[in-house]
């Protein structure tokens, strides 16, 4: 879940609470995030070239993401999820780029790609 308060600025800071269900435990989780804009820049993407965009870091129990995210595009490129040691799945980072995107009145760029089931 993403939410943001609008307008971005740089600098500012908010909280996001929010509830999770977790079927396997049969359980409701109340989440705090604490979100914070931390820069405005261009962000290189190998697939869709290069955006202005904020830098937001989110940080929850366990989990510190920092997702970039392109006004320009009303989208974001990139997200890395930095899971710590007391994460539920184990310490770990991933990044994810987006890899391409059709907008209707934008235009279309990016790596055509066909998934296999």
């Amino acid at each position: 879940m993403v939410v943001y308060c609008w307008p971005l600025k740089v600098g500012d800071s908010f909280s996001v609470t929010y509830d999770t269900f977790n079927p396997s435990g049969n359980k409701t989780v109340k989440n705090n995030d604490q979100v914070k804009v931390e820069t405005k820049s261009m962000i290189q993407n190998s697939y869709i070239g290069s955006w202005l965009a904020y830098k937001i870091q989110r940080t929850t129990a366990g989990t510190i993401e920092t997702r970039y995210y392109s006004p320009d595009l009303g989208l974001e490129i990139r997200q890395e999820v930095n899971q710590t040691l007391n994460h539920p799945q184990g310490a770990g980072v991933f990044v994810v780029d987006m890899i391409g995107y059709s907008i209707p009145g934008f235009g279309e760029k990016g790596e055509k790609i066909k998934l296999s089931k």
